[in-house]
């Protein structure tokens, strides 16, 4: 899991949408249709980024600056974390912690 902190916390469902799309861009390497996807419609704090169903974005409910990145298989996340982790920090100019929140 990759977990950040943005200096600007995304406090509305608006905010919480423009990050799903801008991880989008970064997690699809081609343009796709349907994500990103907010699987409940009254919780715009999590969201599926890829058209596969694979790639998911947590913010935090507590602390709306800190989001989370993460792949459901492991292997898959470990081979692309890191790639994805410098373009998410180049692109958003958030940090990066090893520190997780409670989901």
């Amino acid at each position: 899991m990759l977990n950040f902190v943005s200096p600007v916390p995304f406090s509305t469902p608006e905010d919480r949408a423009k990050l799903a799309c801008i991880l989008t861009e970064l997690v699809n390497k081609h343009k796709t249709t349907g994500v990103p996807y907010c699987p409940n419609a009254s919780d715009s704090f999590f969201w599926t980024i890829d058209s596969g169903n694979d790639w998911k974005l947590k913010i935090s409910q507590e602390d709306p600056a800190k989001f989370a990145v993460y792949h459901r298989y492991d292997s898959v996340f470990e081979e692309k974390k890191d790639a994805l982790a410098a373009k998410i920090l180049r692109r958003l100019g958030v940090v990066q912690t090893d520190l997780s929140f409670a989901y």
